[in-house]
């Protein structure tokens, strides 16, 4: 089984540029199929009976050709994570914010140093690294979240019993209680996932006290047993393992119905000073495991109703456009409805235009010469001799416009230059 995966492993890397990651075929690798099954003899397996430091080359040797595959990309890190998934899921993250800003937090926190987590799962290279089961990327679980902000506010802030309760639930149940609803707390801590692919990063640590650390307490004759004491003459012991070195994570926090806003928005900045003091993960006495905040929730709050404004004002501009075509839709088949009309007809809508200005001769005057009635004989599709025409053969207008034949007005003179009478 495992030489049919490992050539095909091996055919797989083979199509990787450097630098560039098939993410969930490198949390499967790493995971589960390291080379501890290979026969006796070859591999890992017969160097682990070398001495110590060429074990710690060996590791980092697998690491180096399974995981970071070359070693100039190890030194300087790689990237894991899809990014469009990522992507889609960060932008889930702020529309679930949009349904309630006020009950509802989100941050995005960035690593200030490294960051590591699962270093106590049970690996063959000793220091375990946690994969998220579904992205293939480091993650943070919520109820590690929720730990580590219980007890900086309960430890480091000393907030209230009644406060601590109200916001964390009673304390944990030990494994043979039921957990009940009751305990669970009025804040919903989401797990930590990236917003974006994040770096990851080969780190080694040298122990040298290791059987010190194992064994100390059973040394019964110490001049006997100097191997066990701690001291400086021991070899050291490196151990790589897996590490973020850069990456922004989503910090996401949820009020229950009836927690007290105050009390959330506390809590809200608890969580962020734990992250930016205490640390999470593994190894946050070294210096692990620090987030800064990179976009505060006020911040993300500016932008969705930026956002939202753009939004309105994009949906706003596609109704105005929607609703334009459609009037110039009907003015086009209006046209068109009026131009499939017979010309007696058109010429009598015509003439009813120029009748309804019949009351002022000055006003009809103006509006013959107006452009307003230029557009009128272009609509019904009518030439200005065939409407002249039709004028002069009315009762009312032909006697009005004879009686301009003898009039010296400027209007009434451009009218008849425009409708002569027909000979």
């Amino acid at each position: 089984m495992y030489k049919g995966f490992e050539s095909a492993w091996q055919a797989h890397l083979a199509n990787i540029k450097p630098g560039e990651r098939n993410k969930p075929d490198l949390a499967l690798r790493f995971s589960r199929f390291f080379e501890q099954s290979a026969p006796a003899g070859t591999g890992l397996r017969a160097q682990i009976k070398h001495q110590e430091n060429t074990l710690g080359q060996a590791k980092a040797a697998w690491l180096d050709q399974h995981v970071t595959r070359d070693k100039n990309v190890a030194a300087s890190g790689f990237t894991v994570g899809d990014k469009t998934r990522l992507a889609a899921l960060w932008r889930e993250r702020l529309d679930w914010l949009a349904l309630a800003p006020q009950r509802r937090f989100l941050a995005k926190m960035q690593v200030k140093q490294k960051f590591v987590s699962g270093c106590g799962q049970d690996h063959p290279l000793e220091n375990g690294f946690s994969w998220h089961p579904l992205l293939a990327t480091p993650w943070l679980p919520g109820a590690a979240l929720k730990g580590l902000a219980r007890a900086f506010a309960t430890h480091w802030l000393a907030w209230p019993a009644e406060d601590v309760q109200a916001c964390f639930g009673d304390t944990p149940p030990q494994p043979s209680q039921a957990h009940t609803p009751s305990n669970m707390g009025g804040v919903i801590f989401f797990d930590m996932l990236p917003c974006a692919p994040v770096v990851l990063q080969q780190d080694v640590m040298t122990p040298h006290i290791g059987d010190w650390i194992l064994q100390g307490d059973q040394i019964q004759q110490p001049l006997q047993e100097w191997q066990r004491l701690p001291a400086p003459w021991h070899n050291p012991v490196p151990i790589p393992f897996l590490c973020v070195q850069a990456g922004e994570f989503a910090l996401a926090l949820q009020a229950q119905p009836g927690l007290d806003q105050a009390l959330f928005a506390r809590l809200c900045d608890c969580v962020q000073e734990a992250l930016d003091v205490a640390g999470a993960g593994a190894k946050t006495a070294s210096g692990y495991g620090r987030f800064r905040c990179a976009m505060s929730h006020a911040d993300i709050c500016t932008q969705l109703q930026v956002e939202q404004e753009a939004r309105e004002k994009e949906l706003t501009q596609q109704a105005e456009q929607k609703a334009a075509e459609q009037a110039s839709l009907a003015a086009q088949q209006a046209a068109a409805q009026r131009l499939a009309l017979p010309e007696e007809v058109r010429l009598e809508y015509c003439l009813q235009a120029v009748l309804a200005e019949l009351a002022n001769e000055n006003v009809l005057a103006n509006y013959l010469l107006h452009k307003q009635f230029k557009t009128l004989l272009a609509d019904y599709g009518l030439s200005t001799a065939q409407v002249g025409a039709a004028m002069w053969q009315h009762a009312e207008l032909g006697k009005l416009l004879r009686r301009w034949k003898s009039s010296k007005k400027a209007l009434q003179v451009r009218v008849l230059q425009i409708f002569p009478q027909p000979k």
